[in-house]
């Protein structure tokens, strides 16, 4: 199944593709002959076909958008949520002759996604102005100069990252909350320096990362 000129679905902003990937594409993070595609119309109707042969991993999401509303967004996020299958966007752009203008769009679809418990990531599709699919999407203009919407996502960016630091308590715990995501611990005591690396998956859970001197 050639999925080369399906992104040409979103050009006007009005709809994206997705596709429901086979588990063994999805793990290996690409599509397949196996992938089957789907719709996706923001705020109106997910049409799903029949889903045969191998079993299904996860839904990708081209996300070629222009002007998009937060609730609408999540509206549909939460329809295709309801299949219960990790989503990525894979192919993130928004665009915009008004660079301030793609900052906002752009910060609207990264909260959006990253705010809905289905979303497990996002992939930006691009960001030097000589190497885009699309007018008006990049991040970097064609100097190497980074734009509005290039500083909008270094900020957000940042602002995602968690970096702590401090004291064990009285009873040798340090606490925190954090964004999932894989992190790097470093303790250090008086006569040695342990680095320990761990996971925050989604939810709400507590973990205990137990630390052995």
């Amino acid at each position: 199944m050639d999925l080369t000129h399906l992104g040409s679905q979103a050009g006007n902003g009005t709809c994206a593709s997705a596709f429901l990937v086979d588990v063994k594409s999805f793990i290996e993070g690409r599509f397949s002959g196996q992938s089957v595609p789907i719709t996706l119309e923001w705020g109106s109707k997910i049409s799903v076909g029949v889903i045969l042969g191998p079993p299904v991993g996860g839904i990708g999401i081209q996300g070629h958008i222009d002007s998009p509303v937060g609730p609408v967004v999540c509206s549909a996020l939460d329809k295709l949520g309801e299949l219960g299958f990790p989503i990525w966007f894979t192919e993130l752009d928004v665009s915009s002759v008004n660079e301030c203008v793609r900052a906002d769009d752009l910060e609207v679809m990264i909260r959006e996604a990253l705010a809905h418990p289905a979303v497990e990531g996002i992939m930006i599709w691009g960001f030097w102005e000589l190497f885009m699919s699309r007018e008006n999407s990049h991040l970097v203009n064609a100097e190497g100069e980074i734009n509005e919407a290039g500083n909008r996502f270094l900020e957000i960016k940042k602002e995602l990252l968690t970096h702590v630091h401090g004291h064990i308590d009285d009873v040798s715990e340090f606490g925190f909350r954090g964004f999932p995501g894989d992190y790097e611990m470093v303790v250090v005591t008086g006569s040695k320096k342990i680095v320990k690396k761990f996971v925050v998956e989604n939810g709400d859970f507590p973990l205990v990362v137990p630390i052995d001197f």
